[in-house]
């Protein structure tokens, strides 16, 4: 009898844990994303080196003012985000997914577990006819947190005014 619950026990916790991990990946669609975009005065190959310049970004990144870590696949980067959504500054850590120079990186978080709350925060860098850029800047959330927590649209405004502080900044950045 014992023997027989402990494997509907773990039978039950894999399942559950199958189920986390499935909705956070990337096989389902966010539950949301923030997104925002911006014409930045420079050509992606500019825009990239002073995009991923982290050990500069205390000197002109109101959203991110510290990242560090190396910017390749499997590191990871540490950083502090400054977001309407927090009375303080958070510190996070996330593992680096995709560079392609001059065209995008992104990284990947998750708390605790996959499936509890997942992000994707994608930098993507598109060349414009006139020599300049355009910036795609957003993260995509998955998981049962972001599917729980209230105010979603509050939180989703706070966020995209991060984002969109960092793009003006860049934009600033790039057009000394």
């Amino acid at each position: 009898m014992k023997k027989k619950t402990l494997l509907k026990i773990t039978g039950i916790g894999l399942l559950g844990y199958g189920l986390l991990a499935l909705i956070g990946s990337t096989l389902v669609s966010p539950v949301y994303t923030v997104s925002s975009e911006i014409t930045l005065p420079a050509n992606p190959e500019l825009s990239w080196e002073v995009l991923t310049k982290f050990e500069n970004y205390p000197e002109w990144n109101p959203y991110l003012t510290r990242v560090e870590g190396k910017l390749a696949p499997g590191e990871t980067v540490s950083f502090t985000l400054i977001d309407g959504n927090f009375t303080d500054p958070m510190h996070l850590s996330a593992v680096v997914a995709l560079v392609q120079p001059p065209k995008q990186f992104y990284w990947t978080g998750t708390l605790v577990l996959q499936g509890i709350h997942d992000t994707r925060h994608i930098f993507e860098l598109k060349p414009r006819p006139d020599g300049t850029t355009q910036l795609l800047h957003y993260e995509e959330f998955r998981g049962v947190l972001p599917m729980l927590l209230p105010e979603r649209e509050q939180r989703t405004a706070h966020t995209r005014r991060a984002f969109e502080g960092m793009n003006r900044a860049l934009q600033q950045r790039l057009g000394k």
